[in-house]
């Protein structure tokens, strides 16, 4: 089925703008090794009230930036979200090619893309794209699409809490991580969640998003 591009391409001075905050990461870690390999992209996308709605954003970055930033995480978060207007989810992907393909190399970079779905379902819901392919993948324009990507749905306060559906989205990510070649230390405990791990369990997420949907 035909669609427009309108909304997944950048234009040239977000363009631009990506490039100096991933000069501006790499200059501020103490080694390139040290610098972000994930970035979060917030987008509007086709509902923007899914974004805006209380409840809805705020309680899924923090879960998922709490995660990103402790003891063991695979991945290190970049310290700015990314927000694209009435964005599509392949400019995710644009992002990821300008903020981790111009060095190159085998490490896993990761873009995070929460996005807006389609309205219509009464719940106001939006997903996290993930995708966690290396640097050389991301050097070549275009080459990172949706076949690379997985995707948690269905996330609003009335359907999938978003605080669990960012643990199942750390999960995701730690697996595809793995799939590229990371390495990473062993999991450890979250606050506030006695016996849980940084990487939960992926039984257990998918089981708490059963009981969220009902």
């Amino acid at each position: 089925m035909w669609h427009p591009e309108t909304g997944e391409r950048l234009g040239a001075e977000s363009d631009a703008l990506v490039r100096a905050l991933r000069a501006e990461w790499e200059e501020a870690a103490e080694d390139q090794r040290a610098a972000p390999n994930c970035a979060v992209v917030v987008s509007d996308g086709l509902c923007c009230n899914a974004l805006s709605d209380h409840g809805h954003l705020h309680p899924f970055l923090a879960q998922l930036r709490e995660l990103l930033a402790a003891p063991g995480s695979p991945l290190r978060a970049a310290p700015h979200n990314l927000v694209v207007t009435s964005g599509r989810v392949r400019a995710g992907y644009q992002i990821g090619e300008l903020a981790f393909g111009a060095r190159g190399g085998s490490e896993p970079a990761a873009v995070v893309h929460v996005i807006g779905e389609r309205p219509g379902n009464g719940q106001r819901t939006f997903s996290a794209y993930l995708t966690v392919v290396a640097r050389d993948t991301w050097s070549v324009p275009r080459r990172v699409d949706h076949d690379q990507t997985r995707v948690v749905s269905g996330i609003a306060d009335t359907s999938y809490d978003p605080a669990s559906a960012a643990k199942e989205s750390f999960a995701i990510l730690c697996d595809m991580t793995r799939g590229v070649g990371g390495k990473f230390a062993a999991p450890v405990p979250v606050p506030g969640a006695s016996g849980k791990h940084a990487v939960p369990d992926a039984a257990e997420a998918r089981e708490a998003k059963r009981h969220a949907l009902g």
